[in-house]
């Protein structure tokens, strides 16, 4: 939501009335989604690899 409004007021300024699904990835922009998913997986290999040390967990 976040990324779209800025992609919507920073291109609407400049009179390009693109979609934003377009304007993302024109800009090779992933979703929050994606973003998410992907610092998951790199965390647990972090984790699991004794990267990150954290007995709590």
């Amino acid at each position: 939501m976040i990324q779209k409004r800025f992609l919507m007021m920073r291109f609407k300024l400049g009179k390009i009335n693109t979609p934003t699904i377009d304007l993302a990835k024109q800009l090779n922009l992933q979703s929050l989604a994606n973003r998410r998913f992907n610092n998951d997986i790199i965390f647990h290999y972090k984790l699991l690899n004794n990267i990150i040390v954290c007995p709590e967990l």
